[in-house]
């Protein structure tokens, strides 16, 4: 009886090290830095209206379907993307909003597989010599390896306080 107790004491102790060797142990968070870094690359090129760039940005399983529709009509999507990022609304505030906008991320938050990550974030802007702001959240995912903006609610001046 007690060579089968220390057998299954050793047993026990073979398997907890291999559990243990074998990755069984909580895994370790994500960086968040290239999420900021999407973020940081999005917000330049509202700066700077570039809309093939602000394209880039976002998740191909998005853009394909743009691409599809710009296919249709003959033209290329991200110069598309551009006209109406630069021609918003029709109107120069759209422009100004675009390109004066900052967005601050405060927090980011990966799901288990962390292959997906939401990006709380304050948007600021200048309106009639003061500075509004509102909350937003930008969801983005991992695809091959690179980060892609895959949700996000543009806010309107009106969400602005």
């Amino acid at each position: 009886m007690k060579k089968i107790t220390v057998s299954a004491a050793a047993l026990m102790l073979v398997l907890l090290t291999l559990f243990s060797a074998s990755g069984c142990r909580p895994k370790e968070k994500p960086s968040d830095e290239p999420i900021r870094s999407l973020i940081a690359r999005f917000e330049k090129a509202c700066h700077e209206l570039d809309g093939e760039e602000i394209y880039d940005c976002f998740n191909p399983d998005i853009t394909k379907a743009i691409d599809f529709a710009a296919g249709l009509v003959g033209v290329d999507a991200g110069e598309l993307v551009g006209q109406l990022f630069q021609s918003l609304g029709g109107s120069e505030d759209s422009q100004e909003f675009l390109s004066t906008v900052t967005i601050t991320v405060t927090a980011v938050s990966f799901n288990a597989k962390g292959d997906s990550a939401k990006a709380d974030v304050i948007m600021t802007v200048p309106v009639d010599d003061a500075v509004r702001s509102c909350n937003s959240t930008i969801t983005c995912v991992l695809r091959d390896e690179r980060w892609y903006i895959s949700e996000f609610r543009v806010p309107t001046l009106s969400d602005f306080s």
